[in-house]
């Protein structure tokens, strides 16, 4: 997802459930690497770089955990 601001990343997930899981929380770990928006796009100044199946960003490096977040179910109207 492109960046709205230099201070802030945008990412998606697809969601899904674990079988036989349901304790409706959330649980987001990833191994982050952000880089400058004002750096010029190369192979390894962009949002996502893979590199042999590997995902390799640049700049900022750190581990992040978020959760948990409460999930409810919604009515989809």
């Amino acid at each position: 997802m492109a960046r709205t601001a230099e201070n802030k990343l945008q990412f998606q997930l697809e969601a899904f459930r674990f079988q036989n899981v349901d304790s409706g929380l959330l649980y987001i770990t990833c191994h982050l690497k952000a880089t400058s928006t004002l750096r010029p796009i190369d192979a390894e100044h962009r949002a996502c770089s893979y590199i042999n199946g590997e995902n390799n960003v640049f700049e900022w490096e750190g581990d992040v955990t978020l959760g948990p977040i409460p999930i409810g179910e919604r009515v989809v109207a």
